[in-house]
């Protein structure tokens, strides 16, 4: 018979067959723990670096065909910096259908230091991140846009139009966003629209007609006979502030020694003097400068026997509206016509975000301009060529210096108000204009100079990017 002591130095046998057969599975586990931990590291770095490659590629500047591109190129750039992937990453980027999110999908693998001596050499790890750009809150944008004589020229309206539409689509491509937009063109005056006539801010609007009659008038003249040494001439002339090469001719005259007696037949009619939307300036100057007071009147502009051809009054305003084919229909019926005054279109812009008459679609200021966000677009391609006259009603003045420091103290008194102020000079050479723009802006990062039309398709870019937020989304 075996005795206990025997029996127990057979069991301390067994312990050490025991513990050399859980040897190697412990140190798999224990090897794996390891490598676990350095492919976790490594997955949440490159999930880090897709969401932020996403979120670059969420900027409208990137098309449909250059995402993926952009996304290589910029993961790229991130994995020289000393990330521990064993192999290249596979990247995958694309833009919805709807252009309002970018997906981004990268995979590669990591290196395992101790499983690889059970066959086991990488660790697959992958990350997708999903960047949505929209406009969060509640903004309400008016767009102040220049349509005088001189935007005819250098394709500057056409471009102006395709930049506006294409904010207004960057801005409500999420039909849950918050926005309202607005739109006031201007030129020496700004049309608030037929339908407001009897409003009680306007004065003035009721159409009428008075009659007239000439005597019969007789002249003696004496009659050219003939023209000689004529001389082409060319000169600098200027279409609403803009300087061209015109020409002209002038030659000698010959008369007739012996005088005609020419005579202008008597005549009558009737004038007829219409309101077609354009209004001017307030009275006292306060009040100009300003959206106090909303019921003191504007005084209407009428014109003397318009004909439908001579269309003397800009494109009628549109209130803020979410109305964004009605928006785009403003936009694209503004046409070039008349000279440049600028506190115009800043009134009607601040009346058009006002929360009071002349229009009440505006929710009430905000001290922080967050609930709402109110913000102006103010674009113009020149200085002030007109000022007020003489009734400091009507836009048909020429000095420059008075309109110039009607448009300062305008600007500053939106600004006053929290209202957020974006302005744009689109080929201005004037230098003295560039700093009022700049100086109406809210900051430098607000003021932007295009130098030419295609510039300004950037810009307006740029703007609807800032109202927007860049978010990440799963």
């Amino acid at each position: 018979m075996r005795s206990p002591l025997q029996f127990s130095r057979n069991d301390s046998g067994m312990a050490a067959v025991l513990f050399a057969v859980l040897l190697i599975p412990l140190m798999a586990a224990l090897g794996s723990a390891v490598d676990y931990s350095r492919s976790s590291t490594s997955q949440a770095a490159l999930q880090a670096i897709t969401d932020s490659t996403a979120l670059a590629l969420s900027n409208p500047r990137y098309t449909a065909d250059m995402i993926q591109g952009g996304a290589e190129q910029i993961l790229a750039a991130e994995t020289k910096s000393g990330y521990a992937f064993a192999n290249p990453l596979q990247v995958k980027a694309s833009l919805s259908a709807d252009g309002r999110s970018v997906t981004v999908t990268a995979t590669t693998s990591v290196k395992n230091v101790f499983m690889a001596r059970f066959g086991n050499d990488y660790t697959i790890i992958g990350a997708t991140a999903q960047a949505y750009r929209a406009v969060t809150g509640s903004v309400e944008l008016v767009l102040v846009l220049d349509t005088t004589n001189s935007m005819s020229m250098s394709n500057k309206m056409t471009t102006l139009k395709t930049a506006a539409n294409s904010m207004v689509d960057t801005l409500t491509s999420d039909p849950k966003a918050d926005v309202k937009i607005g739109v006031v063109p201007f030129a020496d005056y700004v049309n608030v629209g037929l339908s407001n006539r009897s409003q009680l801010w306007l004065s003035g609007a009721t159409d009428y007609s008075a009659g007239w009659s000439t005597p019969e008038k007789c002249t003696d003249v004496f009659p050219v006979i003939r023209t000689y040494n004529c001389v082409k001439t060319t000169s600098t002339c200027y279409n609403d502030g803009v300087p061209y090469t015109c020409s002209s001719t002038k030659c000698d005259t010959e008369r007739a020694t012996t005088s005609v007696r020419q005579c202008t037949p008597a005549s009558s009619g009737t004038d007829w003097y219409r309101w077609l939307g354009c209004v001017g300036s307030r009275t006292p100057t306060p009040l100009r400068l300003t959206d106090d007071q909303p019921l003191v009147p504007y005084p209407a502009v009428r014109i003397k026997n318009p004909s439908a051809s001579t269309k003397p009054c800009t494109t009628a305003l549109i209130p803020l509206t979410k109305n964004y084919a009605a928006v785009k229909a403003t936009i694209n019926a503004m046409t070039p016509k008349g000279e440049t005054y600028l506190p115009s279109g800043l009134v009607w812009g601040l009346n058009v975000l006002s929360p009071d008459a002349p229009f009440s679609e505006g929710a009430a200021y905000d001290a922080a301009n967050k609930l709402p966000r109110k913000v102006m677009v103010f674009m113009t391609d020149g200085n002030n060529t007109l000022s007020l006259d003489s009734s400091k009603q009507w836009h048909t003045g020429n000095k420059r210096n008075e309109a110039d420091d009607t448009t300062a103290k305008l600007c500053a008194n939106i600004a006053k108000k929290g209202i957020e102020i974006y302005s744009i000079a689109l080929m201005v050479d004037d230098a003295a204009a560039k700093t009022l723009l700049q100086n109406c802006a809210s900051g430098s990062d607000h003021y932007f100079d295009a130098t030419d039309s295609a510039a300004l398709a950037s810009v307006f870019s740029q703007i609807a990017t800032s109202l927007q937020t860049t978010y990440l989304g799963r």
